[in-house]
């Protein structure tokens, strides 16, 4: 209760001003052990035009024991803005220790909005050996809505030492709204030596979320040797709301060139859809010869879980003449968990001429497990099927 009482005295002597109002509140800093009253006691010495401020706030971010109160007063700093302010949040940046404590001190010496901060940013990413400090500069340094950033940012990646930086750089690009960034994540896509680095481009442009992107994807995809790198160009168009996204996975999911890429496609083209057509992917699977691509088409179908893949997987029972793809639809029908699939699977246990089937078709009745699945079952178990 003592500490409350202090607490509004201090504030009441804040409104005061003078230097002897500064010392009070540095001696309830001192007399007090509670993080939570010293945060408080800060945000008050910060607000008083003392020339000990800067310096007070400095002591308390290198030396105070909880880190709580050591953010605190980082941000203060922050919020202080001057020069003094600004150099000290530079030494601790730049002084090995605590690196969360490095990183709030980067963050708020981008509040202070100085001039030299691209700069100085870019020079922390590149030369920094800690790489979450380095990946937080480049994030500090994507925020800055003034001066060289793009410049620096493009440096960075060329100089940066680790590939995790220049990952980094790349995936801050999409949301730079003055940097063309599709032509620059293009040529990293097609042309960089790191696999991982054209990936990484490849997922910043869809990201981006525009047409130019979606088209610079369809070259990589078209361009690039690397499998993984294409398979990631599916992943990444899918990102894109456009119908020439769904119309080129779409493609890609029909052609027999790559198994695994037309696979891939199945599964980008059911994300992108997102339930809402599942009429498309029976196009795929009637226009498809591989057996695979049946397959994922099937699962995919199966997760719309509505009347809709209900009677599409039927349909798919009905016309497939290989087997083994019969069962896997009517497994994909026990996985919709649907009330509408329980006729359509009775169906089969009563009509259908493979004794595998009908096996197939009771078991997936009791996959969905409700009233209607289990009125059913209790019918099987009294009817003489045979």
């Amino acid at each position: 209760d003592d500490e409350e009482i202090a607490q509004a005295a201090l504030y009441a002597r804040e409104s005061q001003g003078s230097d002897q109002a500064f010392e009070s509140a540095l001696k309830l800093y001192k007399r007090s052990d509670n993080p939570r009253v010293r945060s408080k006691v800060i945000h008050v010495l910060s607000e008083f035009e003392s020339p000990n401020v800067v310096s007070t706030l400095l002591e308390i971010a290198k030396d105070a024991a909880d880190e709580t109160v050591r953010r605190k007063a980082i941000h203060a700093l922050g919020a202080q803005g001057s020069p003094e302010a600004i150099k000290g949040l530079k030494v601790i940046i730049e002084t090995p220790g605590d690196t969360q404590i490095r990183r709030k001190a980067l963050y708020a010496l981008g509040d202070t909005r100085s001039k030299d901060l691209p700069s100085y940013f870019g020079s922390i990413a590149v030369s920094s050996d800690e790489l979450q400090l380095a990946k937080a500069a480049i994030h500090a340094l994507a925020d800055i809505d003034y001066g060289n950033v793009n410049e620096q940012l493009l440096n960075v990646y060329k100089n940066a030492r680790a590939a995790e930086i220049r990952k980094t750089v790349l995936h801050t690009l999409p949301d730079r709204d003055d940097f063309n960034a599709v032509p620059f994540l293009s040529e990293v896509a097609m042309a960089d030596k790191d696999v991982s680095l054209r990936k990484s481009a490849v997922y910043a442009l869809g990201d981006i979320e525009t047409l130019a992107a979606a088209n610079a994807l369809k070259a990589v995809f078209a361009k690039s040797t690397d499998k993984d790198v294409r398979k990631s160009t599916l992943y990444a168009i899918k990102e894109i709301e456009q119908q020439e996204s769904i119309d080129f996975l779409v493609s890609v999911a029909k052609s027999d060139r790559d198994d695994r890429l037309s696979v891939s496609a199945v599964h980008a083209v059911a994300d992108a859809l997102d339930d809402e057509n599942p009429e498309l992917l029976l196009e795929i699977y009637k226009s498809t010869s591989i057996h695979d691509v049946k397959k994922a088409v099937l699962w995919m179908v199966a997760d719309a879980e509505d009347s809709r893949a209900v009677r599409i997987l039927n349909e798919m029972i009905k016309n497939e003449p290989d087997e083994e793809l019969r069962r896997r639809a009517i497994q994909a029908l026990g996985n919709t968990e649907h009330d509408d699939a329980v006729p359509v699977l009775m169906n089969i246990v009563r009509n259908n001429n493979s004794l595998r089937l009908r096996k197939e078709a009771v078991r997936e009745l009791g996959q969905i497990d409700s009233p209607a699945s289990q009125r059913a079952i209790e019918q099987i178990l009294s009817e003489d099927l045979n």
